[in-house]
């Protein structure tokens, strides 16, 4: 099946999925859940994979706009959902209903892409000896992936709390929060457009673990300055930790097949290793009472993805 009609079928699955979460049942609520979920990771696998084949002479500057514009309607859903359920009394279901109807939308806007009449690439499985299963760049792309995701979504779901037995009020730790977000942005648009015009980003990877260390030390001292210093350096490092490795999953490939086989291998694999982050966060929290062991472990993933990407950034594909 073309690139095409994969995703036109994975946005209707969206669609179905968001209707399905917007009726009033708990018992509805999970199989919604698993149609929405298996629909965006679809979408995140192979857009990659389609800006390769339309773009593959603007690769840096598209893939910037799709990073950005995954983070900032990622953001806006996240930031507008609650006031739409709660201070419009909207309640939850109706909330759904809006982005029910954007995804719709989408579905509709995609309609064009399935009347072109020349030969996209299809998705295959590259040969057993040629898989990129067995790639060494393949695994530092997705060690790569799945650290930075980590550092994120650890920080997501911690940070507030963090802040809030530093001092902080609740209100101040979710502005905080936002601002790591808010600084997370623009760099999700530079790096793939600096990381297109150069052979190597292994020097980006280098600066981006770097400029993460420093963002997260600032977390260990009870200064406010110094707080807020480290919570923008764990924004702009995070956006720039994102972008690149957007753009390895293009940089990395010769053509769309490829780059929709790294793109799932990463993001599957990647965003598994992700998900025990918050979870071990939190529980070497429980066990020793403080955030300093937790923010150690933190620096060291850090370090590890500026070692990964050291070494996925070098002049090289992933066959």
């Amino acid at each position: 099946m073309s690139l095409e009609y994969t995703i036109g079928y994975s946005t209707i699955v969206l669609v179905i999925g968001l209707f399905i979460r917007s009726i009033p049942q708990t018992s509805t609520l999970l199989f919604g859940t698993i149609l929405v979920g298996s629909a965006i990771a679809m979408c995140n696998v192979l857009i990659p994979s389609l800006i390769k084949r339309e773009f593959n002479h603007r690769l840096g500057l598209i893939t910037g706009i799709y990073s950005i514009s995954m983070n900032l309607c990622g953001a806006i859903a996240s930031g507008v959902s609650f006031p739409l359920a709660n201070n419009l009394n909207l309640g939850w279901n109706n909330s759904l209903r809006i982005w029910l109807i954007l995804a719709l939308i989408a579905c509709i806007a995609w309609i064009p892409q399935l009347k072109r009449h020349d030969k996209p690439d299809k998705i295959e499985e590259l040969p057993i000896e040629n898989s990129i299963w067995h790639s060494k760049t393949a695994w530092q792309v997705t060690i790569f992936m799945g650290l930075q995701s980590l550092v994120f979504y650890v920080l997501v779901a911690w940070l507030p709390e963090m802040l809030i037995q530093k001092g902080f009020t609740a209100e101040q730790a979710g502005y905080l929060l936002s601002m790591m977000q808010l600084f997370l942005l623009p760099f999700t648009f530079i790096i793939p457009i600096i990381a297109g015009r150069v052979k190597r980003q292994s020097k980006i990877a280098i600066n981006t673990s770097i400029l993460m260390c420093l963002g997260i030390s600032g977390l260990f001292i009870n200064n406010t300055i110094i707080i807020i210093i480290g919570i923008a350096f764990i924004g702009i490092s995070g956006g720039c930790a994102f972008g690149l490795s957007m753009m390895f999953f293009n940089l990395k490939t010769r053509n769309a097949r490829e780059g929709a086989e790294l793109s799932g291998m990463a993001q599957s694999i990647g965003y598994l290793l992700a998900a025990i982050g918050p979870t071990l966060f939190g529980f070497m929290h429980d066990m020793t009472h403080n955030w300093n062991v937790s923010l150690i472990i933190l620096i060291v993933t850090a370090i590890l993805l500026g070692g990964f990407g050291f070494f996925a950034g070098e002049d090289n594909y992933i066959n």
